[in-house]
């Protein structure tokens, strides 16, 4: 198709004339005259027609008139046979403007010197739209390379138009058809350029290396720059200028690419500093080259400081050391240095620990501390509050009684004895002597009732209620001056103790025992820890928890009341000698907990009970000189159902004459019997003792049922009672004396005969309410005491909230079984999964067992909410319960 094209074209294009303003001109592509050997060039033919052209023919001789030779580059995107001929893009010619067959070129050797086809002739037309008119323009493009000899370092290559048969000299065709011979550009003989060999050239750094760079003040860092060589030469890479206080390298790679490493110093920072690298071949020296220019920017990190604990407490006139104040940098090189900014006190610059000795005039004032940390070149602060609690810590102590009378109730007073802040709240942990005291109760000091303090309570045992089964020994005592109910406020004006001195903070009721072996002992009453909580005060802002500073013991000595401090903060719990010093140091320095402050003094104190023998007259009871006598038995009988209050204003006395049976225990049932005896003349000296003899009284709430070894002569029961109480009865021919005063019945059970009380002897109390039989005494027809002990039923079955709750990691599980049954408890976790499970066999009465968050393989379990579920016959009960670690 394109010979048949061409041939066409050639026989239209003869003997066409030349017309004005159509022009083909010659040209290479470079700005001088001047071509280099073995570069790829171009002739560039431009064109300019004052018509639409439909087309063209176009031929060209190139030769030297010297050594200079020349290769045709063929193009993947060039048109005819050998594609050494391309359009340029964006041109008049081009698509979309027309689109061109040119197709029909003819390459000759007509010199025929066998070195290069010197002739070219091209021609074709357009298919479409035809070449618009326009100025002249850079259309086509011819493609070839120069060659010189080795030995030649100069020549020229000419090209001028050419008559290339059978189309003849250059040839337009306009849009109809017609031909005509455009004009040329240049003179007769063509255009003739010069052909150089090229020089070595210096490398060039690629475009995009990287021209700016950020490195630590206290290290380095390093970019990867390229370079290329027109000749393929090795390039060497070097440091030109290092305007910087750092140290800048360089590592060549001999590929064509270096490591730039530069190394800071603190004076980098701030300053401007360049680095400019260069890059040379063994052609040149490394100044005759091409250098690139790195920007360095050296940057510092802001040190940071924390305060740690951000509010702390101390004391006048104690040094306050605070030495969880930290300082980071993460520029390992900075020296830190710390700064006090602002409030009393110093700071050591290096360590950042702050001490400061407060005084009376800081006492009540808090104090902010900002301190800073620097690097040297930029700083961070932080700041705290210090409050500055009284000289005065508070000082608490349990009183001290002397000659104290057995077998009565006494009040022994826990006091507030000095105090500079006021209390909040109290947890105060007392152990006393179980063998010579009886708790019975605690109530509030008049002082704090008055001054509405709202929250009181008071149980057995150090870790929580213990149903039936409370050791004694053992009294935790808690109090609130406010609890979360709405406007009700208490007089704080009233309650601060430093202005009330000596207040009794609670009063203790103790029954001193009536053995005899205890006459003339001291009975200690003292603080125990079993935990960091015990013996703690809350300031009444309640964000400082006051431990113990010193504990006294009472000592006395040739009748002066003396104390010894046996504080031993080394001691682990159980302790009598304070809180340990690990109740403090577990707080970890820099958190926001706050540590307590050892802020109380606590003073031991108890109860000496006189000796018996200043005050026993065995038999007299009424004190009227006059022993075992009918109105002595009077009067015994009434102590029984009215108390002390029988005995009117000898109560002491009365109490040391009324060991009848001389067994060492002052009024006891026994004591009645064997003066009852003595008066009718049928006492002996003393009473025989039975051995291993018991007296049991089951109580169900309605009915005392009795199981004893030994038939009994009279027994004594005491009871609370919240109701009211009709008659009591017994199924037998025995006498009931009772009475309800002060809330509790006392009955009495008895035979002025020989009628005894037996296993068979039932005892009914009507009450309208709640009696829980709290105490019992028996004694045999022969005065003899027997050894009491009480049970009491549950009417029901009933499930109790674990304790504590939450815990961590232990807690009790109590339950009251109203019958003989099988039990379980199974626990869950807060997904349904049971973890653990226990079971057993119980007769009525309160079952408890102890969880220590654990699984059924032995595994601590994770904090979070738990669920027990107590099974019991026909009862089933599930309590939530939280474990906190």
């Amino acid at each position: 198709m394109k010979r048949i094209l061409w041939t066409l074209v050639a026989v239209c294009l003869i003997g066409g004339t030349a017309a004005a303003g159509n022009v083909v001109d010659l040209g290479i592509n470079s700005t001088t005259d001047t071509i280099f050997a073995d570069q790829a060039n171009e002739f560039l033919i431009s064109l300019e027609n004052d018509v639409t052209l439909g087309g063209l023919g176009l031929g060209f001789h190139i030769w030297s008139p010297d050594d200079a030779s020349w290769t045709w580059n063929a193009q993947s995107e060039g048109l005819g046979s050998n594609q050494i001929l391309t359009v340029v893009p964006g041109s008049r010619m081009s698509p979309p403007n027309t689109v061109w067959d040119l197709g029909g070129m003819q390459i000759t050797d007509t010199t025929l010197d066998g070195i290069s086809p010197d002739t070219i002739m091209f021609g074709g037309a357009a298919l479409n739209g035809g070449l618009a008119s326009g100025p002249l323009e850079h259309m086509i493009s011819l493609h070839f390379t120069p060659n010189l000899p080795t030995a030649v370092d100069e020549g020229i290559i000419c090209i001028d138009s050419t008559y290339v048969p059978p189309a003849g000299s250059f040839v337009f065709v306009d849009a109809g058809g017609g031909t005509f011979v455009p004009s040329v550009a240049w003179s007769e003989g063509g255009r003739c350029y010069v052909v150089d060999k090229i020089e070595n050239q210096c490398p060039e750094f690629v475009s995009g290396n990287p021209s700016t760079m950020s490195v630590s003040h206290c290290g380095s860092n390093s970019v990867v720059l390229s370079a290329t060589d027109f000749e393929g030469d090795a390039i060497q890479f070097g440091i030109s200028a290092n305007t910087g206080n750092g140290t800048a390298t360089v590592t060549n790679h001999n590929d064509g690419t270096c490591t730039v490493n530069y190394t800071a110093t603190g004076a980098d920072i701030g300053a401007a500093v360049s680095v400019t690298v260069y890059a040379t071949d063994a052609s040149h020296n490394a100044t005759g080259c091409t250098a690139h220019t790195i920007t360095i920017t050296a940057t510092n990190n802001t040190p940071t400081i924390d305060c740690g604990s951000v509010f702390e407490r101390t004391i006048d006139n104690v040094l306050f050391t605070k030495s969880d104040i930290i300082g980071s940098d993460v520029d390992a090189c900075d020296n830190l240095t710390f700064e006090l900014l602002n409030g009393p006190g110093q700071i050591d610059a290096e360590t950042g620990v702050y001490t400061w000795m407060p005084n009376e005039m800081d006492h009540g004032v808090v104090h902010t501390i900002t301190v800073s940390v620097g690097d040297g070149f930029q700083s961070d602060e932080c700041s705290f509050n210090v409050e500055v609690l009284g000289l005065d810590v508070f000082m608490v102590k349990i009183e001290k009684y002397h000659d104290v009378y057995q077998g009565q109730y006494t009040n022994l007073p826990i006091k507030m004895i000095a105090a500079s802040e006021t209390m909040g709240g109290f947890d105060f942990l007392i152990h006393y002597d179980e063998s010579i005291l009886t708790f019975t109760q605690a109530s509030l000091g008049d002082h704090l009732v008055e001054c509405n303090w709202e929250y009181f309570t008071y149980r057995h045992s150090w870790n929580g209620n213990c149903g039936t089964g409370c050791p004694s020994g053992e009294i935790r005592l808690v109090g609130l001056a406010e609890t979360n109910n709405g406007p009700y406020h208490p007089d704080y004006s009233c309650i601060n103790i430093a202005s009330n001195n000596d207040a009794a903070l609670v009063n203790l009721q103790f029954y001193v025992t009536s053995d005899v072996n205890a006459n003339g002992q001291f009975a200690q009453v003292k603080f125990f820890w079993m935990d960091c909580g015990d013996n703690t005060i809350s300031v009444v802002s309640g964000d400082t928890l006051a431990v113990s500073r010193n504990v006294y013991n009472y000592y006395g000595e040739n009748g002066t009341d003396t104390y010894v401090d046996v504080t031993d903060t080394d001691t682990d719990f159980p302790t009598w000698y304070g809180a340990p010093e690990t109740c403090i140091t577990q707080f970890t320095p820099g958190t926001d907990k706050i540590p307590p402050v050892r802020f109380v003094d606590f003073y031991n104190g108890g109860i000496d009970i006189i000796d018996k023998d200043k005050i026993d007259d065995r038999g007299d009871i009424n004190q009227n000189g006059i022993s075992n006598e009918i109105a002595d038995a009077v009067m015994l009988t009434n102590f029984f159902i009215y108390g002390e209050s029988a005995f009117n204003n000898h109560v002491a006395a009365s109490l040391a004459a009324s060991d009848i049976n001389a067994d060492g225990t002052p009024v006891t049932i026994a004591d009645l019997v064997y003066l009852t005896r003595i008066i009718v003349g049928d006492a002996q000296p003393y009473p025989k003792p039975v051995p291993d003899a018991h007296f049991d009284a089951t109580f169900d709430g309605e009915t005392i049922r009795i199981s004893t070894d030994v038939d009994a002569g009279a027994a004594l029961f005491v009871f609370d009672i919240d109701g009211t109480v009709g008659k009591p009865t017994v199924n037998d021919n025995l006498k009931i004396l009772s009475d309800v005063i002060g809330g509790r019945l006392r009955l009495l059970v008895y035979d002025i005969g020989t009628t005894p009380i037996t296993s068979a002897t039932e005892i009914t109390i009507p009450v309208e309410g709640k009696a829980e039989l709290i105490s019992v005494e028996a004694a045999t027809y022969q005065g003899a005491e027997l050894d009491a002990t009480i049970r009491t039923l549950p009417r029901t079955f009933t499930a109790h909230q674990n304790y504590p709750n939450p815990f961590n990691p232990k807690t009790t599980i109590s339950f009251d079984l109203n019958m003989a049954s099988e039990w379980t408890v199974d626990i869950y976790n807060i997904a349904g999964q049971k973890v653990s499970q226990f079971r057993g066999i119980s007769e009525p009465g309160t079952v408890q067992v102890v969880w220590d968050s654990k699984d059924a393989a032995g595994q601590a379990v994770a904090s979070g909410i738990y669920f027990y579920k107590i099974s019991a016959g026909d009862n089933t009960v599930t309590r939530q319960m939280v474990l906190l670690k």
